[in-house]
C-alpha cells in the first residue's frame, strides 16, 4: 500500500487577482461514514 497525502495544496501564479475576498464553499464531498470533503474557493 502506498501512503497517500492527507492535505493536497494548489498554488497559482501570483499575478492573479480573485474576485471574492472571502474563502466561499465551492463543494462537499462525503468520503466516509463520518468524513466529509469541503473544499473552498479561496485563493491568496
Amino acid at each position: 500500500m502506498t501512503n497517500k497525502p492527507d492535505v493536497v495544496q494548489i498554488k497559482m501564479d501570483k499575478s492573479f487577482n480573485p474576485q471574492a475576498l472571502a474563502p466561499t464553499k465551492a463543494f462537499q464531498v462525503r468520503v466516509g461514514e463520518n468524513k466529509t470533503v469541503i473544499v473552498y474557493n479561496h485563493i491568496q
